[in-house]
């Protein structure tokens, strides 16, 4: 089944969001515990667009398996079922920003230009950067959503003589991979600011969701080849996911800004075949998967509550700091658990029940 859960993928998306969260909330801490200098740790958000396009890809391999699949109404049912699971949270936490915001709880703008989070306008291709800061990594999954099923079923009809679906897969899957790297060729000025113009939006980053498809192509259509790769791939991906930040941040901002992003998308694509069939029985599985599970949430809400929570680290000990910066952890945790439980997890089950 494609929605069985996968341990070495759980596994992969907990670590993500472990490292997400810590390096959003380590100016907690930095009056006693800074990072050390010169050291750039890999981007996390990488690793959630190559995961979201491996395993939208794979969804969308069994799904449209034959011809007959390619209809309106079946690729507007897999959107919905991606809508179900992504839009609710999404607009929860939009509204408690702009509640917080408002009341001067936590830091942002609102102007006329707030409409455009609503409509994922926010970093399509001029970011605002007035608030919500995280939801830059969630506008650009939400328009891969759209714009990868619309794109096959567009191309299927019209060359449907000419391409097979798993051809018609592998063409998008390239499309999605080397469009992204031309336009910040393209693009590109020393001038431009790295974080907003290349890392940040959604013309600029879709290609990580790209190899995400290619990943899933090599595993369901070349499972053998896919497998036995994975002791080779493993370690080049761990050389390009994680030392290639450490190698070039610092000292070619046109890398950095063009090349870059491809590369470490592939690094994290290399270290699927590897976790894709990870059986390691030590390391525990509930509390990977519970993580895995709430990962969204988590995402969603550590920063409202770093905002929230800063003030109580004015002043503090040492002792004090590492006390409070775990209760900063279990409030993430139980905050993301509880919408998950409550929220999350009831709209997903209802998406299932509706046909």
């Amino acid at each position: 089944m494609v929605s069985e859960r996968i341990f070495g993928l759980d596994l992969i998306r907990t670590i993500a969001a472990i490292v997400i969260v810590f390096l959003h909330s380590h100016y907690l801490i930095a009056p006693h515990f800074d990072l050390p200098s010169g050291i750039h740790f890999p981007d996390g958000v990488d690793v959630f667009f190559v995961l979201s396009g491996f395993l939208i890809g794979r969804i969308f391999l069994n799904t449209f398996a034959a011809p007959e699949d390619f209809s309106w109404k079946n690729v507007l049912h897999f959107l919905k079922r991606r809508w179900y699971r992504t839009l609710p949270n999404y607009y929860l936490f939009l509204i408690l920003n702009i509640i917080l915001i408002y009341f001067a709880l936590i830091p942002g703008r609102l102007n006329e230009n707030t409409a455009y989070y609503f409509i994922f306008m926010q970093n399509f291709i001029v970011p605002l950067d007035l608030m919500f800061w995280e939801s830059w990594s969630l506008t650009i999954e939400e328009w891969f959503y759209p714009i990868f099923p619309i794109t096959m079923f567009v191309l299927y009809h019209v060359f449907k003589s000419k391409i097979t679906p798993k051809r018609g897969y592998l063409f998008v899957a390239l499309g999605m991979i080397i469009l992204p790297l031309l336009y910040r060729l393209l693009t590109y000025s020393p001038d431009l600011d790295w974080d907003l113009y290349f890392r940040k939006l959604v013309l600029t980053r879709l290609d990580a969701l790209g190899f995400g498809l290619l990943a899933a192509y090599f595993q369901i259509f070349h499972f053998k080849q896919f497998f036995k790769s994975r002791y080779i791939l493993f370690p080049l991906g761990i050389v390009l996911y994680i030392f290639l930040e450490n190698l070039f941040a610092d000292s070619s901002h046109f890398f950095h800004s063009t090349f870059f992003f491809s590369m470490t998308a592939l690094g994290v694509a290399f270290l699927f075949p590897l976790m894709y069939e990870m059986k390691v029985e030590r390391i525990p599985r509930k509390p990977i998967r519970f993580l895995s599970l709430i990962s969204y949430s988590i995402y969603l809400s550590h920063l409202p509550i770093a905002y929230l929570t800063h003030s109580w680290y004015e002043g503090s000990t040492a002792t004090e700091t590492i006390l409070l910066y775990a209760s900063y952890w279990a409030m993430v945790i139980v905050t993301s658990y509880l919408i998950y439980t409550f929220f999350e997890r009831p709209i997903t089950n209802l998406r299932d029940r509706i046909k």
